[in-house]
């Protein structure tokens, strides 16, 4: 998936992005605006700061077993895998903003 920039209409982001988020880890602060400032939205930001854990947790397994194995393999997911902390970080920030507003 590919964010468009309001911008210019025609162009994309270019950065690759799991199925799981919508966003890459430069948008996806505009997605948790969108989506997850409603009533139930702690709930969603939790389940979704889980499974970023879990995102960034399989990739740092995969990425030590490719080490020894694939080293084409190892340097992909090293590429990505300080792109997925930093959608960690952002979804606590706004999990934590959710809270102190609350």
């Amino acid at each position: 998936m590919r964010f468009e920039i309001s911008q210019v209409p025609s162009k994309k982001c270019k950065e690759i992005v799991q199925n799981e988020f919508k966003y890459c880890h430069k948008h996806i602060k505009y997605w948790l605006n969108q989506d997850y400032t409603g009533p139930d939205s702690i709930t969603k930001t939790t389940r979704l700061l889980e499974m970023a854990t879990r995102t960034v947790q399989s990739l740092q397994q995969e990425a030590r077993r490719a080490k020894t194995t694939d080293i084409a393999l190892y340097q992909r997911k090293s590429k990505v895998i300080p792109k997925y902390h930093i959608v960690v970080e952002m979804i606590q920030s706004h999990l934590t903003s959710l809270t102190t507003h609350r």
